[in-house]
């Protein structure tokens, strides 16, 4: 998996990419026979969260090594006549140890017979090689509303997200035409939670002489400029994939409306952890745009009156699966200044046609 972690200065913008690989014999590679036109080929699933297969995977790539066995899953495919419906809403789950005990399970993951109560047949299906494309997307998770629009030319998911409990999972659109070379191979669904998290941190502008922890920090509080702007820790997310045209989802977001949905701001620092180790912090929130800058303030050594910072607007927009750092440089006379903001996720790109952002953290 690739991993690219991008740090954003006030004045610069840098990006740092870590690849892994290796190298096998030719003996040693068992090349597949890739499906041709014209063959029946079942339609196979993984689902997963991150590309497999490029470089060190440093983290889970499977929905089931997070404790996930099971994800709906959306099929469109589109030809001549228009758009036309595959799979509708079609239950997927994994048993480990399963793959290739069926026609269409390669991965652990099987959709065909899996309905429960009132649930329509679910069947194979095979890869249709005289389309224009196929459009996949899964989501799992509980409280969830899916919906289609009046001219059926988009569905929409809208997950109840509270940012202590189970969090829910959506997927990245699959799109893929006949040319691809991933067209006819098992769909990879791409996960991510529809949440953002955040956390901040302090160091030391001078560390060899004044190293942070010799400083005394107290009442740390990262919060919003604006007196009446709450954080968003709960609410509900709306995915909306299209079935025509633009191939990228969208995504909105409402902030629940009673005070438990909010809170007023961050206080968790550094140091101060829930299993008392000299770990970071991270607060689980609600994607975010436009909203407003936020002030740091912090007491530093024996200084009764806070420090302050103001991190400007820009610097504020939380997109969903992305980790946000934002490291605070105290200095020696105890003045606090924005050094940075970190955020983290994961490239991925299927194919000429969808070139994609997955985030993960």
């Amino acid at each position: 998996m690739n991993r690219r972690f991008r740090h954003i200065a006030i004045l610069a913008l840098a990006a740092v990419m870590t690849v892994g690989c290796g190298s096998a014999s030719e003996e040693d590679i068992d090349l597949p026979v890739p499906p041709q036109p014209g063959q029946e080929t079942p339609i196979a699933f993984s689902g997963s969260l991150s590309e497999e297969g490029t470089g060190n995977v440093t983290r889970s790539t499977g929905l089931e090594e997070e404790g996930v066995k099971s994800f709906r899953v959306w099929a469109y495919k589109n030809d001549a006549s228009g758009k036309q419906t595959v799979m509708e809403n079609y239950i997927v789950n994994w048993v480990a140890n399963t793959a290739n005990t069926t026609t269409s399970n390669t991965h652990d993951w099987e959709y065909v017979n899996q309905q429960t109560g009132n649930d329509p047949s679910q069947t194979i299906k095979y890869w249709d090689w005289g389309v224009t494309a196929y459009r996949f997307f899964g989501y799992t998770g509980e409280n969830i509303a899916v919906s289609k629009d009046d001219n059926d030319n988009e569905v929409s998911v809208e997950m109840l997200v509270n940012g202590t409990g189970t969090l829910p999972y959506y997927s990245r659109l699959w799109y893929g035409t006949p040319s691809d070379d991933f067209f006819g191979k098992a769909v990879q669904l791409v996960f991510l939670q529809p949440v953002a998290k955040v956390r901040f941190l302090f160091v030391s502008a001078d560390p060899v002489n004044v190293p942070i922890a010799d400083m005394n920090l107290s009442d740390p509080t990262f919060k919003p400029t604006s007196t009446s702007q709450k954080i968003a820790v709960r609410g509900s997310v709306t995915v909306t994939y299209p079935l025509a045209g633009d191939i990228k989802e969208n995504w909105g977001v409402t902030p629940g409306s009673s005070e438990t949905d909010k809170i007023d701001a961050f206080t968790q620092d550094y140091y101060e952890t829930p299993d008392g180790a000299n770990a970071r912090y991270w607060y689980t929130v609600l994607p975010a745009k436009n909203q407003g800058s936020y002030t740091l303030s912090v007491k530093v050594n024996s200084d009764p009156e806070p420090k302050t910072c103001v991190v400007p607007a820009e610097y504020m927009n939380w997109l969903p699966g992305y980790q946000y750092t934002y490291v605070f440089k105290i200095n020696e006379e105890g003045d606090v200044s924005l050094g940075q903001v970190m955020s983290a996720y994961t490239d991925w790109m299927k194919g000429k046609d969808a070139d994609y952002t997955i985030y993960n953290w």
